[in-house]
């Protein structure tokens, strides 16, 4: 079958386009993208659509930025299609907002092709996304410890809108169908840059794989792919039908006997609490794992009474026998702190070691990692050094609550959380955004200001912790 005869096939098996469709092409000049525009206008299936040329320059290379929207413009030009661009500083963005350059850069495409799809009445946006990018996705996601939606990869067609029709071509057949028909393409230098984590999974991670332990690598992880998806599906479909059994609340909360819950399976009650959250914050990624495993520990834990905050307002509760989770009304009930002043804002992170814990809530995060004990060095502030062994597992990151006390490093005795942060000056309004990393015997560490002397580092130490707050 040739290059356009697989395209087709694979459009026609996941429905990805149907007749009259209004198509948009995501195309950043690359081989990938040109391979795309060219595939759908060579297309032969039974359904006719039309075409428009999508590009979006983020600005990151300067005149090769706009090097690459010229040359897709003009290409556009030549084909004699609709051409829609749209040009951004991702440098004043990156400024802007908090995130990684990557993850900010792909949510303006997604801002863009959404502008697009409502300007020009666009009901598909086709991306350039194919096989040997699906395995990449998937060892990454194996490698930042996702569960089985992270293990699925990329869906075929996501949100009904958008579409991969080379989902299921190799990066090489790519090629060869551009060398073979003359298609240019623009090549971005980037691509081959070692600090960005998916070059060197593509550079370095894969052909280790292929050489050392299997040569099919690549069709390996995809053809596990579409069975995680399969089964990924079918969970969804029952955490669907078991969130229904969650009682509306009169402002639109959903609320469940803990009792109900309990008769679950962990899967099940994890994914509906997922479900449930996003719903609620309305941006999948911005519910996290922690999240999920926070709100967890509050259906599952022995304490009948708890509040947790999660981004856009959105709060889960316990009280008594319920638990419930929707979004806090405006001047709703505000819990008092120790000096009766404000709200606290209550978060509760498991800790992995190594890991990562993010506390949206401090717009900080904490990064633990085992250390050699004799490499333990006096550090600034947001790095501390101790002794795993002297913990009480398991940790937490939480925020500051009424009684917290730590004995300081070197201290003669115990001194109460809050005082310490008065004393080192943190406005009363940013105390209670303090990460606390703390054990089920009491407060280790007051993020960036004292660490407890229960875990100090001693000639005895064995196993050794370092924690960053970044």
């Amino acid at each position: 079958m040739d290059f356009i005869g697989k395209i087709t096939r694979t459009i026609g098996r996941y429905g990805m386009i149907q007749q009259g469709d209004r198509v948009g092409a995501a195309v950043s000049g690359g081989p990938d993208s040109m391979a795309l525009l060219h595939a759908l206008l060579g297309y032969r299936g039974p359904v006719t659509f039309t075409l428009t040329v999508l590009h979006l320059n983020h600005g990151l290379r300067g005149d090769q930025s706009d090097g690459d929207e010229a040359f897709v413009r003009a290409h556009a030009s030549d084909l004699g299609l609709p051409f829609l661009s749209k040009r951004v500083s991702m440098g004043e963005i990156r400024e802007q907002r908090k995130g990684s350059l990557e993850e900010l850069a792909r949510e303006e495409r997604y801002r863009f092709f959404e502008e697009a799809a409502g300007s020009e009445g666009l009901q598909k946006i086709a991306l350039g996304h194919h096989r040997d990018d699906q395995a990449e996705t998937i060892l990454m996601n194996v490698l930042r410890g996702s569960g089985l939606r992270g293990l699925r990869g990329m869906e075929p067609v996501r949100e009904g809108r958008y579409i991969r029709p080379l989902i299921e071509t190799s990066r090489e057949e790519i090629l060869a169908f551009l060398e073979k028909n003359g298609i240019p393409c623009r090549r971005d230098e980037t691509n081959g840059d070692l600090r960005y984590r998916r070059n060197r999974i593509r550079h370095d991670l894969i052909p280790i794989l292929e050489e050392r332990y299997n040569e099919n690598i690549r069709e390996t992880l995809t053809r596990a792919a579409a069975v995680l998806r399969e089964e990924n599906d079918f969970l969804e479909e029952e955490a669907r039908r078991a969130a229904r059994l969650w009682r509306p609340g009169p402002g639109g909360e959903r609320f469940i006997p803990v009792d109900e819950i309990a008769a679950w399976h962990p899967a099940l009650r994890r994914r509906v609490i997922r479900s449930l959250l996003e719903a609620f914050v309305g941006e999948k990624r911005q519910v996290l794992s922690a999240h999920v495993e926070a709100a967890l520990g509050l259906v599952e834990g022995s304490r009948r009474e708890g509040i947790l905050h999660f981004p856009r307002g959105v709060v889960a509760t316990r009280e008594g026998g319920h638990v419930c989770i929707g979004r806090k009304p405006p001047g709703g009930q505000r819990g008092e702190d120790a000096a009766g002043t404000g709200e606290r804002p209550s978060f509760r992170y498991p800790v992995t070691i190594p890991g990562l814990v993010e506390i949206p809530e401090a717009g900080r995060a904490i990064r633990f990692d085992a250390a050699p004990p004799d490499r333990c060095r006096l550090s600034p502030r947001n790095v501390v050094f101790f002794d795993r062994d002297k913990t009480a597992p398991p940790l937490f990151v939480r925020g500051v609550e009424r009684g917290d006390r730590i004995r300081p490093l070197g201290g003669p005795g115990s001194r109460k959380v809050r005082d310490i942060l008065t004393d080192d000056k943190v406005p009363r309004a940013d105390r209670e955004k303090v990460p606390l990393v703390v054990d089920t015997l009491g407060v280790l560490w007051v993020a960036g200001h004292r660490l407890s002397d229960r875990v100090k580092i001693t000639g005895e130490t064995t196993r050794a912790v370092r924690a960053e707050m970044i």
